[in-house]
């Protein structure tokens, strides 16, 4: 492989002045040997284009290139508590992927104790999306089970840029405003890479849970019964907490980001395949304490529909291939280096996933992911469905928000989940 950055990639990149991380943890029942994981990376590298490239800078652009790419990194810890995993996936979040070494953008811890093993996978962002990554941790317990010829492989001539829909095109006006804008500042210079300065990381701490099948299925009835979606029921759940732990005196409280997939827009089937297929938006909703909250949902739900079009799933993608990439990449650093926040969520729910249970001798228990971190929300909510159970993994900043009151706003969810699941049967 041998290309320039995409406008999409380009977006999550933004000149990597920000380590903007996709980590997956997989707990398992079962030991994997450092040496099978590394060939299981070795494989995948062939199988999947995207984790065999790094980036390089030339010709006044990025390239993504395959050749003298180093095989994924893995690292071994042992650990002594049950949650070290968590110390070593912070970690891996936190570690910006270097800009321009020959080590491709993923990389890998596996975490022992006496009798589990959690795998740590960590991605930058530019090269996929949540469900990627967690399909790429399927990928690699097939490889480990010698399961190989069941992964899907992809193609880099996938690439979402190209498979919009060529019915969705960027409403007139936003077409001329960047047609004026490109011509009036389209004589700056793009930063290069080497020389933008670094965007401080601040601290993120983790909170890790999981509720059970008869709870999850409890969830999943209760939604149906009110008409209204998981996804939207989570999103209640979690605004009701924050309106009644926190209030309501931060403006950015109402404002929940929603990173969303657009897999099933495309116009040429990616299924399950390795890559960047993702967009997001965001959506304005006030918790009103005078309302029920089914009431609440089903307005969330109102407004999640009007959001959510195909036209405006695509939006920000497009924009980002209309702008000249000197433009974009000084407007993404400027909003990036405000760390200002914006948003009381991000929410990524990657819903049910199909994922088996059994791998040979290893056995998933479950997965926390995908877990990202980004300064501008307050708190950063990441939920999957795996063998029946839903999984839930908060990240935030402890110099914003203090752990109590983090665990209260998951107290006060799960209660909220339990009395309105309840309600269901009686």
């Amino acid at each position: 492989m041998n290309r320039k950055l995409t406008g999409s990639e380009r977006s999550v990149w933004k000149q990597g002045a920000i380590s903007l991380n996709i980590v997956i943890v997989a707990h398992i029942q079962g030991r994997i040997c450092l040496d099978e994981l590394q060939q299981a990376w070795l494989l995948l590298q062939t199988l999947h284009p995207l984790l065999g490239v790094h980036l390089e800078e030339r010709e006044n652009a990025e390239f993504l290139t395959s050749e003298d790419t180093t095989l994924v990194p893995v690292r071994e810890v042992m650990a002594t508590t049950d949650t070290d995993w968590q110390l070593e996936a912070l970690k891996e979040l936190q570690t910006p992927f270097h800009n321009f070494s020959n080590a491709p953008f993923a990389r890998s811890v596996l975490v022992h104790s006496d009798k589990h093993c959690r795998l740590i996978i960590c991605l930058h962002h530019c090269i996929c999306d949540g469900l990627s990554a967690t399909y790429l941790l399927r990928d690699i317990l097939y490889c480990l089970s010698d399961q190989h010829d069941r992964v899907q492989q992809s193609a880099d001539n996938l690439l979402m840029d190209n498979l919009i829909p060529s019915s969705i095109t960027l409403p007139f006006w936003q077409k001329a405003t960047l047609k004026t804008v490109n011509f009036l500042f389209g004589s700056c210079k793009r930063p290069t890479s080497k020389n933008v300065a670094k965007i401080p990381m601040k601290k993120s701490a983790l909170l890790a849970w999981h509720i059970s099948q008869k709870q999850t299925n409890s969830l999943l009835k209760a939604s149906k019964k009110n008409k209204v979606t998981v996804h939207t029921t989570i999103a209640t759940l979690f605004l009701a907490a924050q309106k009644i732990v926190q209030g309501e005196d931060k403006g950015y409280y109402e404002k929940m980001y929603t990173p969303i997939s657009v897999r099933n827009l495309l116009r040429k089937n990616v299924d399950t395949t390795f890559g960047l297929y993702a967009s997001e938006s965001y959506i304005s909703y006030r918790y009103d304490l005078e309302k029920t909250f089914w009431q609440n949902g089903q307005d969330y739900q109102k407004e999640l529909k009007r959001t959510l079009t195909d036209q405006k799933a695509f939006n920000s993608i497009l924009m980002a291939n209309t702008l000249l990439p000197a433009l974009l990449d000084r407007i993404l650093l400027r909003l990036y280096r405000k760390q200002t926040i914006q948003f009381g969520y991000i929410l990524s729910n990657l819903g049910n996933l199909s994922l088996a249970e059994q791998y040979g001798s290893l056995t998933l228990d479950g997965i926390n992911g995908p877990i990202g971190y980004v300064q501008r929300a307050e708190k950063t909510l990441s939920v999957l469905t795996v063998n029946g159970k839903m999984h839930f993994t908060f990240t935030y900043q402890p110099e914003v928000l203090t752990s109590d009151t983090l665990l209260a706003i998951r107290n006060t969810a799960m209660s909220l989940l339990k009395q309105y699941s309840r309600e269901t049967y009686q």
